[in-house]
């Protein structure tokens, strides 16, 4: 077993698909994977994995768990070999260790290199070129170019550090960063508005650029409006952060 601090893979370290991706290499079809009650798609790239090396996948009842999202993942993209609740699941293994192992099937040369590259925690383009293909998407923990895994049922993107991230994890990342880059926007144009106005109350004896100053404010104060009604929108609001009428854009 190693364990290592490499980059995260949907944001996590230790990461699940990480471990029954390594599994799957290592065991091939004596590997078994078992999905439980969980948030998300985690889970869902290391069951394929398993299934592509001959193992077994057993997935809780998504109607018995306390959160169905990672089990409803595995079933709608991986063809699983189990379906069943948690009582029923010891009897499954229990069975399947009572028989002969199942033959050994070739392991996709895709997820060795892949497997091989968690390990080293090091990533050459051209062992990217061999699993992935160039996207136009950026990594949004390190800023590096994205790479999307070929034939991965939740539509993986790789950068070259190492991040990882499914296609739904890195759209809600996508709008996480979106929402923060504007508040910090609404923050240093509230400041610029705050600063005119000082500026505008120190200005001795000149009319004119005290009403250059007014108008800089209120040009500053549509800008805040328009950004506070386009983050409502990124949130599924309807009423602009902070009150005030909806600006016409």
């Amino acid at each position: 077993i190693t364990i290592n601090n490499g980059p995260r893979e949907h944001r996590y370290r230790p990461s699940i698909d990480v471990l029954f991706r390594s599994v799957a290499v290592n065991y091939g079809s004596r590997a078994i994977g078992i999905i439980l009650t969980g948030l998300l798609d985690d889970g869902t790239s290391g069951m394929y994995a398993i299934k592509s090396c001959g193992g077994i996948c057993i997935v809780q009842d998504p109607a018995e768990a306390e959160y169905h999202q990672m089990p409803s993942n595995v079933l709608d993209r991986v063809k699983v070999d189990h379906e069943a609740s948690i009582s029923e699941i010891a009897g499954i293994l229990k069975d399947i260790f009572s028989r002969p192992l199942p033959p050994a099937i070739q392991v996709p040369k895709d997820l060795r290199i892949e497997t091989d590259i968690t390990e080293k925690l090091m990533t050459s383009i051209n062992d990217l070129k061999k699993i992935a293909t160039h996207s136009d998407f950026t990594c949004p923990e390190c800023g590096g170019g994205l790479w999307k895994i070929n034939d991965d049922p939740t539509h993986r993107y790789r950068c070259h550090t190492g991040h990882v991230f499914s296609e739904k994890m890195l759209y809600d990342l996508q709008g996480i960063n979106l929402e923060e880059s504007l508040w910090v926007s609404i923050r240093m144009l509230e400041e610029r508005r705050n600063l005119v106005e000082s500026l505008a109350r120190h200005s001795s004896g000149n009319e004119g650029l005290k009403i250059d100053q007014k108008q800089a404010v209120e040009e500053i104060e549509k800008h805040i409006k328009a950004l506070k009604y386009i983050l409502s929108k990124l949130m599924g609001n309807h009423e602009v952060p902070g009150g005030g009428d909806t600006p016409n854009l």
